[in-house]
């Protein structure tokens, strides 16, 4: 897309800011054509176009197989709470 997360910059912290409008220009990163604004929209539509957003949509709707879980990962009986 033409942007560069710094080496001094969190992913998150790096996502929240590119996507904002005031501060996407300062992570332009391609030399070879102009900035212009990218909106949300546009980005979303290349994460789920590209390889990991496929991968990530594919594990989410996989369902979970309790049955590889370990055994104390889950509760297996009802508590209360005290009252």
């Amino acid at each position: 897309m033409g942007f560069k997360c710094p080496d001094r910059k969190g992913v998150a912290d790096f996502l929240q800011e590119v996507t904002s409008r005031k501060d996407q220009s300062q992570y332009w990163h391609n030399k070879n054509q102009p900035y212009t604004y990218v909106s949300v929209a546009e980005f979303v539509q290349s994460f789920k176009s590209f390889h990991v957003g496929q991968q990530i949509l594919m594990d989410l709707i996989t369902p979970y197989d309790k049955s590889r879980a370990h055994p104390a990962a889950f509760v297996r009986e009802d508590t209360e709470s005290p009252t």
